[in-house]
């Protein structure tokens, strides 16, 4: 069996950290545009963005649609990745209104994969709260989803 990654850095905050990450390899990078203590602002991204050309996502949590859709718009973004409460036809919603892939995160340790299959393009497995730094078992990830190619493993480190 053959396998395939792709890498996207999250947290992105400067020039200089999207450019290291591109020639490390990372396919995305992430901006994170919810709370967290590396949030940028609307304007910071939008200069990032122009300044560094990538596959770029952007991070929600329980944002409005309308701002989803009008951020994901103006900055260009590759997919939008969403780390709230969103229901699945909230993602569906997100994906019709922005037009381009989602991504939803959700507990590596849940069984609520099952009612996002048909409404996101991909499940993220998150093994706490986003920046947490813990690692996912790997072991349970391989068990719970051994062939899939939708469900992609989110870590922020790995051991």
């Amino acid at each position: 069996m053959s396998f395939s990654f792709r890498i996207k850095v999250c947290g992105v905050t400067s020039e200089e950290v999207a450019r290291v990450a591109l020639d490390a390899g990372a396919d995305h990078l992430g901006l994170v545009l919810c709370p967290s203590l590396r949030r940028v602002t609307l304007e910071r991204a939008s200069r990032l963005v122009r300044a560094v050309p990538a596959s770029w996502v952007g991070v929600f949590a329980d944002a409005p649609l309308e701002e989803m859709a009008r951020v994901a718009r103006e900055l260009g973004l590759a997919a939008v990745q969403l780390h709230g409460r969103e229901s699945p036809e909230q993602c569906l919603a997100v994906r019709e209104r922005t037009g381009v892939p989602v991504w939803k995160a959700i507990p590596a340790d849940g069984g609520r994969e099952g009612a996002y299959e048909a409404a996101v393009d991909a499940l993220l497995l998150d093994p706490g709260p986003g920046g947490s730094g813990r690692t996912l078992d790997w072991d349970v990830v391989g068990a719970r989803f051994p062939r899939s190619r939708r469900v992609v493993p989110l870590s922020s480190r790995v051991a």
